[in-house]
């Protein structure tokens, strides 16, 4: 079976966070007021706060699913 399995989206998607994270640290794009520099910071700060709404997101139903398979088991 070649399906990708939660626990890796969960891998990746922290990866991507803190890679957009240190990004968006970068004084050239933190400290911008306008210019290309703010829009750039200002990209990699809203891909910084939306994967880390979906990593929270995949961690809840990782944790979900994980929970219901083993009340299912006898």
């Amino acid at each position: 079976m070649n399906r990708i399995r939660i626990h890796h989206v969960a891998v990746g998607l922290a990866l991507l966070d803190v890679t957009l994270f240190l990004l968006a640290g970068i004084p050239r794009y933190s400290n911008a007021t306008h210019g290309t520099d703010h829009i750039i910071g200002g990209i990699f700060w809203m891909g910084f706060l939306a994967g880390t709404l979906a990593l929270l997101i995949t961690l809840a139903l990782w944790v979900t699913r994980t929970t219901r398979r083993r009340r299912a088991l006898p």
